[in-house]
């Protein structure tokens, strides 16, 4: 008896700690929610208990021809989305916020308030890039 490609690639990646594709404390990289698909009706039709996919478990279904009907709803990572959705949510608080001027209009698209925080050494008086890109990261996680 052999191991086919996944299985094996599931071993190995078990074997660092990996099991499933997910360590202790969160994913490896990116994790793609099934809820955030259009789709997300079609993808519960096909399998109720199916909520997402991490980047590494289908790179890995990928390469071992192992993909499973509901994975062709996979959506990569988009940059531009996570910093839209970033400034859109610093937006809100912002105009949420009771020290904001009534007569204050902004006209910043979400995807412009990243890179203005970029440029003024980000977010918390210098943060800097690292922390700027920790936040989005877990901002992004919780939607």
């Amino acid at each position: 008896d052999s191991l086919d490609d996944f299985s094996f690639l599931r071993l190995l990646f078990a074997s660092f700690g990996t099991a499933e594709f997910q360590i202790d404390k969160g994913t490896l990289g990116y994790e793609w929610q099934a809820w955030t698909s259009p789709y997300h009706e079609e993808i519960e039709q096909i399998d109720k208990d199916y909520s997402g996919l991490t980047w590494l478990e289908y790179q890995a279904r990928l390469v071992a021809g192992k993909l499973r009907p509901v994975d062709r709803y996979y959506q990569p990572y988009d940059i531009l989305e996570a910093k839209s959705y970033w400034g859109q949510q610093v937006l809100d608080a912002e105009e949420r916020s009771p020290n904001r001027m009534d007569e204050e209009e902004d006209e910043r698209l979400p995807w412009m308030v990243w890179d203005d925080a970029m440029k003024s050494g980000g977010m918390g008086g210098g943060a800097g890039h690292e922390a700027m890109m920790m936040a989005m990261l877990k901002m992004m996680g919780g939607r």
